[in-house]
């Protein structure tokens, strides 16, 4: 992960139904900013989740990776393919 420093990973789980995974990340510090997620495998697909893992937004893959915009002290849940 590149971008802002200060946004953690705070779970990662195969989801409840279906494939990929489950990943929840935080920004911790109060800062607001962008990080961009790179995989050791890239990412075909991103989706933005609620806590029952219904898709709220897809997110565009651009060369395998996802870009993210946090607010401060924000949480985001991806399931990522």
């Amino acid at each position: 992960m590149t971008g802002l420093e200060s946004v953690l990973v705070s779970s990662l789980k195969c989801p409840e139904e279906g494939d990929g995974w489950i990943l929840r990340l935080y920004e911790s510090q109060g800062r607001a900013g962008s990080v961009t997620l790179r995989l050791a495998r890239p990412l075909a697909a991103a989706a933005l989740v609620n806590l029952l893992e219904e898709t709220q937004a897809v997110l565009p893959v651009n060369d395998g990776a996802v870009s993210l915009s946090f607010r401060p002290w924000e949480v985001k849940t991806l399931r990522l393919r």
